[in-house]
C-alpha cells in the first residue's frame, strides 16, 4: 500500500492534486485499486476528498450554505448497465464486488467520519477511506452501521468514536465546507480528480490524470478512450465511466 507524501502538494507539475472519491460508488473503488496497481503515484500524491449524498444530519448546513448536491437516480437500465460493467472491471482487477442492499441510507455516517479523519491525519485518514471502500465492495459489510465505522477506524489506527462523527456540529460544519468543495470543483459524479485547474472524471481517464499529474506525455487516445485497463490480465476492452 503506498503511503502519501504530501498530499496535493507534491507532484512534478507543483500544482495540487485533488482525488474526490465516494463510500458509495463502485467505481470510485475500482479506480483506487486500479490506480494502485498501475499509477501508484496519483493515487499516493493526491489529496482526498469526500463526494457524499447529504442526509438528514446534513439538511442544516445544506440549507444554510445553499448547496445544490449534484445527485439524480439513475434509470434502471443504466443499474443494469452497471452490475454488468462492474463485474468485468473488478474480475479483470482479480477482485469481486459485493453488492450491499441499502434501504433509506443515510451516507453522512460513514463519510463525515472519514472527513473527521481526513482533517485530523491525512495518513490515517486514507486509510480509513480505503478500509470503508473495501468494507462495502469488498468484504460484504454494511457501513451505514456506526459499529462497522468503529472497526474500520480502529484498523486505521484512529479513535472509534468517529463512527459518532455525524454528531458532531464541528464535523458537519467540515461536511458543509466539503460539499461547497464538490460545488466548486463542479464535481458531479467520481472518480474526479483534479491536477491544478484540470478535471478528470472517470476510471477511464485515469492515464490522462496520471500523465497530467506527472507532467508527462498524454497516453495515446485509444488508451483513455478504448479502455483504462488494456492489459490481458486487467481484462482489456472494458469501459467505465464515473459514477456517483
Amino acid at each position: 500500500m503506498s503511503t502519501p507524501r504530501t498530499a496535493g502538494t507534491t507532484n512534478s507539475t507543483g500544482k495540487p492534486t485533488i482525488w474526490y472519491l465516494s463510500l458509495r460508488s463502485p467505481y470510485s473503488w475500482l479506480a483506487i485499486r486500479l490506480a494502485q496497481k498501475r499509477w501508484p503515484e496519483l493515487w499516493a500524491d493526491a489529496e482526498l476528498r469526500v463526494f457524499f449524498e447529504p442526509g438528514e444530519a446534513m439538511a442544516t448546513e445544506v440549507a444554510e450554505r445553499r448547496i445544490d448536491f449534484p445527485y439524480v437516480a439513475m434509470s434502471r437500465a443504466k443499474h443494469l448497465y452497471i452490475l454488468r460493467d462492474v463485474r468485468r472491471i473488478a474480475g479483470g482487477l482479480g477482485l469481486t464486488p459485493t453488492w450491499p442492499v441499502e434501504r433509506d441510507p443515510q451516507w453522512d455516517v460513514p463519510s463525515l467520519a472519514v472527513v473527521a479523519a481526513l482533517r485530523a491525519d491525512a495518513v490515517s485518514g486514507r486509510e480509513l477511506a480505503l478500509d470503508l471502500t473495501a468494507a462495502r465492495w469488498e468484504r460484504g459489510e454494511d457501513i451505514l452501521d456506526r459499529a462497522v465505522v468503529a472497526d474500520s477506524a480502529r484498523r486505521a489506527g484512529l479513535d472509534p468514536a468517529l463512527a459518532d462523527a455525524v454528531d458532531d456540529p464541528q464535523v458537519r460544519a467540515w461536511g458543509g465546507e466539503a460539499l461547497e468543495q464538490v460545488q466548486r470543483h463542479g464535481v458531479f459524479g467520481v472518480p474526479m480528480i483534479v491536477v491544478g485547474r484540470e478535471p478528470y472524471w472517470g476510471v477511464d481517464r485515469l492515464p490522462l490524470a496520471a500523465a497530467a499529474h506527472e507532467k508527462a506525455e498524454p497516453p495515446p487516445v485509444e488508451d483513455y478512450l478504448g479502455s483504462a485497463v488494456r492489459e490481458p490480465d486487467l481484462g482489456g476492452g472494458d469501459h467505465a465511466g464515473g459514477c456517483g
